[in-house]
């Protein structure tokens, strides 16, 4: 009984795409609905289809409104927020490589979620308590990601530069935490804020990207510098 099914489903997609012609495909999506399937009114499928893209599209605008929020805070209070940055890259990073590590070991999903979830908050944690640690992965990983986005290379050459860039800028954030912060979480932000807004605004268009998100990042970067001081700006104002 299955294998007359098999061929019968087979035989209407044959006929299917036989009778399949440019100027006639919807009466021929109709036609195989019918034969395969019983009756569906393409009215249907239509507005199925049509249900289906609004959704995509209404989480699409949700996710955009989200990043964009993160990245104007991230652009302009990324040095005073650090602490917040750095367990929210820790909860990424340590969700992403406990679901790695785990589906190595493992192919039930709830144990590599569960492994994920865990590895989280870990990493989360201990990026905020060990506060340079913190401060190593969040720029490591911030330039690591912008170096992979907008370097002109492909394949293992990309991976290497990025990854080397990546430890370069991290020690340098280590290094001269409060400047390798600002400009980093400004770049990174910018860009990722005007990404946000050409999603949600259609009249932007995607060659508009980077100007604009340069030009965010510049004043992002200005603003936290003249908003932020220094242990030693704050100890000769008290003095003064």
């Amino acid at each position: 009984m299955e294998q007359l099914l098999q061929l019968d489903f087979l035989s209407s997609i044959r006929d299917f795409i036989g009778n399949l012609e440019p100027g006639n495909i919807t009466a021929s999506i109709q036609d195989f609905a019918d034969s395969t399937f019983g009756y569906i009114p393409m009215v249907t499928l239509n507005d199925t289809f049509e249900s289906i893209d609004e959704t995509i599209s209404a989480i699409s605008k949700g996710a955009a409104v989200i990043s964009l929020i993160l990245a104007l805070l991230g652009c302009f209070f990324g040095y005073r927020m650090i602490k917040f940055w750095i367990s929210l890259a820790g909860l990424l990073i340590g969700g992403i490589a406990g679901f790695v590590i785990a589906g190595q070991f493992t192919d039930n999903m709830a144990y590599a979620a569960t492994a994920a979830i865990i590895a989280a908050i870990l990493v989360s944690f201990l990026s905020y308590k060990i506060y340079l640690a913190g401060v190593f992965l969040l720029a490591g990983f911030g330039a690591y990601f912008l170096s992979a986005s907008y370097l002109p290379l492909d394949g293992t050459p990309l991976i290497v530069a990025s990854v080397a860039i990546g430890i370069v800028v991290a020690i340098l954030a280590v290094t001269y935490m409060r400047p390798a912060i600002i400009v980093l979480t400004g770049i990174q932000n910018g860009l990722v804020a005007s990404g946000s807004l050409i999603t949600l605004v259609p009249s932007l268009h995607s060659s508009n990207s980077i100007p604009l998100g340069v030009g965010l990042a510049v004043v992002g970067i200005a603003f936290q510098f003249m908003t932020t001081r220094t242990k030693k700006e704050k100890r000769k104002r008290q003095e003064a």
